[in-house]
């Protein structure tokens, strides 16, 4: 006896795979999925296609993929400013006593708005033009 006889074979895959990606991610529409739950899906389907070494793969990828972001950005915002890494590697050592390299994700992500929150240079030669070496 056949199960789900009123469906046709791709309402039925369409059912399956909404199943399969509530188990993967907790969500069943790739509507509302977003990028945070692409790693687990690819390796969830890679599980299940018997890719097991590639569905690792993409999983140990997706676990320090919020760092790389964060660290990408850091890159971004020390470009915007004409800086080098060593600033920001500076602040690090300084503010966390540890390597840039081995900064966690919120470490990376404080630099990130600590670089962006610094002061533009051309804001600073106004200041002093407006004080004219009087700090009050």
């Amino acid at each position: 006896m056949a199960i789900n006889t009123d469906l046709t074979p791709s309402a039925c895959f369409t059912a399956w795979r909404h199943v399969e990606q509530g188990k993967a991610c907790g969500v069943q529409s790739l509507c509302a999925c977003t990028q945070d739950h692409y790693g687990r899906l690819v390796a969830h389907f890679q599980a299940l296609a018997g890719e097991t070494v590639a569905a690792a793969r993409t999983l140990v990828r997706d676990a320090g993929n919020g760092r790389r972001i964060a660290r990408y950005k850091l890159g971004q915002e020390l470009s915007k400013r004409g800086l080098q890494v060593g600033y920001a590697a500076a602040i690090c050592r300084s503010k966390y006593k540890c390597d840039l390299a081995d900064a966690s994700e919120g470490q990376l992500w404080k630099l990130v708005f600590d670089i962006r929150n610094r002061r533009k240079p051309e804001v600073r030669s106004q200041m002093s033009e407006v004080n004219d070496g009087n700090p009050f």
